[in-house]
């Protein structure tokens, strides 16, 4: 049976780019969002009464830059910086709903409260509206689940919590360090909730404590001064070192910018071995300055302190608050396999389809050190082209057997099966599916520059929309213009020392080959 429509959930950035792909390919999308708001967590209107909605605080930015963030044919707005602000992103998403007049295919509002196989590949949905409690059932041709990884917090329960006199709540509900004037707090985590919480309440509190079973690696938003870390590290000539190296060059540089073993930051396992990562430009100056001191993991709560795992003891604390992340929650599958599946099992085909159900893809589920979105982005594109038959997928043994070999890698290599997956290989195989992965040959005699771009600089989302479905005129022009893009809004003043000159320029080209020469000579000797 031809696939019509689509059903989604959740209009965050996996929903919306669903529904502008499944436009994309001529399939007829219904998505269905609780929240008023396009977004996701980053829409924060007249949500913060609404108990179970996530939301930013105040001190919040991104993560990653907004030239790596951004939508592969919709760029973000010039004069934005280049780590875009809480309140920035939820209008780039406003502005892209508008632009791409998806609107109309949002249903906000909605509460999704059940969905159930009814044969033939078809589902239903049923939802309920978070204003009247008026319930509707909507029957669908294939169905996304892109409801995101941020909707119910992992609390774990703490020896001795019902005795605290104090308060203990999830990071979920933080929203300002001021709150914390005069006061010790413990944050318990290490990744980068628990880092940006624990910094903003150590410049207010009377005493900060962070506590971490196994420490962390710690990066900061820009790399070695030379501007944003995505456009440094997440590069194609980085891509083409063997692993272990890559792994070996991160760990050298993070040491090289915060000395972690002095701070007590120091992790117990290495960076590709599922260690906490947190990205922190300030953790390590309020750590120098006493107002944050790194902690072992919580033994214990009595009435007013904490006791920790080497059996030192804060009293006082006055607040307790959970950084230790969100739970994948689906409750609205009432097939409970397929709860699993995406759950805990993670048995589906590249994170993304599940073998046995061909009209049933994840979108958001996979994540990993890069910009989210965009990967979310290519992910939607794949499914799109795969439900209107463009794309075709290996058969349910072959994906299952490809599932079972990941799963047996992550319990071989991390102890635990998850989700993660390295950013730079996930996206380029993505596009390869896809038939939107450009060739650097095609570009050599007519744009050298851009060439050299592809086959060695940024992995970008605007070359993802150079060549295959759905190509963009403006593609080659947003790469070309993307270095400018990332200085204009912060380079407002004018040096009258130039900064480079030819003999800089050319050491720097001609170490960037010798490393690469380098990487790949390694790779041909021990693989």
């Amino acid at each position: 049976m031809a696939i019509r429509t689509v059903g989604i959930i959740g209009a965050g950035s996996s929903g919306i780019t669903s529904v502008k792909s499944c436009l994309e390919e001529g399939l007829q999308p219904i998505c269905f969002e609780r929240q008023s708001g396009f977004g996701g967590v980053w829409y924060t209107d007249d949500e913060k009464t609404k108990k179970g909605f996530n939301f930013m605080f105040d001190s919040l930015t991104t993560n990653t830059s907004k030239e790596m963030m951004c939508m592969s044919d919709f760029p973000f707005p010039e004069d934005y910086p280049p780590f875009p602000t809480p309140r920035q992103m939820q209008d780039y998403w406003r502005s892209y709903v508008e632009h791409f007049k998806l609107k109309e295919h949002i249903r906000l509002g909605q509460k999704v409260t059940k969905i159930t196989d009814i044969g033939s590949g078809r589902w239903k949905i049923v939802a309920e509206d978070v204003d009247n409690g008026n319930v509707t059932e909507t029957e669908v041709d294939a169905l996304i689940v892109s409801s995101g990884l941020q909707g119910t917090p992992n609390a774990p329960d703490i020896p001795g919590q019902q005795e605290f006199a104090g308060k203990v709540y999830h990071s979920q509900e933080f929203r300002r360090g001021t709150d914390y004037i005069g006061k010790k707090v413990v944050v318990l985590g290490a990744s980068f909730s628990a880092g940006d919480v624990a910094v903003d309440c150590s410049r207010h509190s009377n005493m900060t404590y962070m506590s971490t079973r196994r420490g962390c690696w710690v990066m900061r938003r820009t790399f070695r001064g030379a501007g944003p870390w995505d456009l440094h590290i997440l590069t194609r000539w980085f891509n083409y070192m063997p692993e272990c190296f890559q792994e070996l060059y991160l760990e050298v540089v993070f040491r090289a910018l915060v000395n972690h073993e002095d701070l007590g930051l120091e992790s117990d396992i290495r960076l590709y071995s599922g260690a906490s990562i947190m990205l922190n430009d300030s953790i390590n100056d309020q750590i120098l300055c006493g107002k944050l001191k790194i902690k072992p993991e919580i033994k214990m709560l009595t009435k007013d302190s904490v006791v920790f795992a080497d059996d030192s003891r804060v009293e006082d604390v006055e607040a307790v608050i959970l950084a230790t992340g969100y739970k994948k929650y689906y409750p609205y599958l009432e097939d409970k396999s397929m709860r699993e599946s995406l759950e805990d099992k993670f048995d589906l085909y590249k994170y993304i389809f599940l073998p046995g159900h061909p009209t049933f893809a994840a979108v958001g589920l996979a994540k990993g050190l890069g910009p989210q979105a965009s990967s979310y982005e290519l992910q939607s594109r794949w499914v799109a082209r795969v439900f209107n038959g463009k794309c075709k997928l290996p058969s349910d043994s072959v994906m299952r057997s490809a599932a079972n070999t990941l799963r047996e890698e992550n319990l071989r290599d991390h102890g635990s099966v998850h989700s993660y997956v390295l950013w730079i290989p996930y996206v380029l195989d993505l596009a390869k599916e896809i038939g939107c992965l450009p060739s650097p040959w095609t570009y050599l005699f007519t744009k050298p520059r851009l060439a050299l771009k592809l086959a060695l600089g940024t992995i970008n989302p605007y070359i993802f929309r150079l060549t295959g479905p759905h190509s963009w005129d403006g593609a080659i022009g947003a790469i070309e213009d993307s270095t400018r893009k990332t200085i204009k809004p912060t380079k407002t003043r004018l040096s009258k020392v130039p900064y480079t000159n030819f003999v800089y320029t050319l050491a720097r080209y001609l170490l960037i080959l010798l490393v690469l020469l380098f990487a790949v000579l390694l790779k041909s000797y021990f693989f």
